[in-house]
C-alpha cells in the first residue's frame, strides 16, 4: 500500500508541475533551450554574432547535439 500511495503522491506532483509550466517538452530542455536563446538574442544585438543568425535552428541543433552525445 505504502508504495502505491508514493506513486499516486509523484504523479500529483507531476500534475503540478505540468499546471505551473505549461510548455511543450521536457521542461529542463525548454528552459535550457530559452536560456540558450537569450544568450544568443544578447551576441546578436551586440555585434558578435551575425544579426541575421536563425537563432533557433541554432539552439535546436545545439540541444539536438548535446541530447545526442549523451545519449550515446
Amino acid at each position: 500500500m505504502q508504495g502505491r500511495i508514493a506513486r499516486i503522491d509523484d504523479q500529483a506532483a507531476a500534475l503540478r508541475l505540468r499546471r505551473a509550466r505549461p510548455t511543450h517538452g521536457i521542461p529542463v530542455l525548454t528552459e535550457a533551450a530559452a536560456m540558450i536563446a537569450s544568450y544568443l538574442n544578447d551576441e546578436c544585438e551586440m555585434g558578435r554574432i551575425a544579426a541575421d543568425a536563425d537563432v533557433d535552428a541554432v539552439v535546436t541543433t545545439i540541444i539536438a547535439d548535446v541530447m545526442q552525445r549523451r545519449l550515446l
